[in-house]
């Protein structure tokens, strides 16, 4: 069984097609070196052919595992790549409505053309007392955890 092993490292590292070579040639040395007659490719016994074939499709389909595996992890890291660079995107946007309805304003977003993203504006009164800074940090607070709720 220690041919697997060598065919698991040949479809993680080089991909399918490499490791269905490896594993015909694992199985055509198990033959040349443990199958009398020894140091040939003759069968003397018709109970190895099955022996062979067995050990062909254990070896595929475990290449074919691993490959999967491998494609899967693959996968994985470009997904966390894409969520590592949109982190941080969400908070900021809480707590700039906090700011703008603390001090009386209102903000809203409107789309680009061709659906590019977004345009993000604010209004804020001219006239009108501004609001003290308790009431803006209470604000900010309740926002902030009302999205982290």
């Amino acid at each position: 069984m220690l041919y697997l092993l060598g065919v698991m490292f040949v479809a993680l590292r080089y991909g399918r097609g490499p490791s269905i070579v490896a594993s015909l040639l694992s199985v055509a040395a198990f033959d040349f070196f443990f199958v009398q007659p020894y140091l040939t490719f003759a069968v003397a016994d018709v109970q190895y052919l099955v022996t062979f074939g067995v050990m062909l499709i254990v070896a595929i389909v475990i290449s074919t595992l691993t490959v999967q595996i491998r494609t899967q992890a693959d996968v994985a890291r470009q997904r966390e790549r894409r969520t590592a660079a949109q982190r941080g995107s969400g908070l900021g946007l809480t707590i700039c409505r906090g700011v703008v309805e603390a001090h009386g304003g209102r903000i809203w977003a409107d789309n680009r053309q061709a659906g590019s993203g977004a345009i993000f504006s604010f209004s804020l009164p001219l006239e009108g007392e501004a609001p003290t800074m308790e009431a803006e940090v209470l604000e900010l607070a309740s926002s902030a955890n009302a999205y982290i709720a």
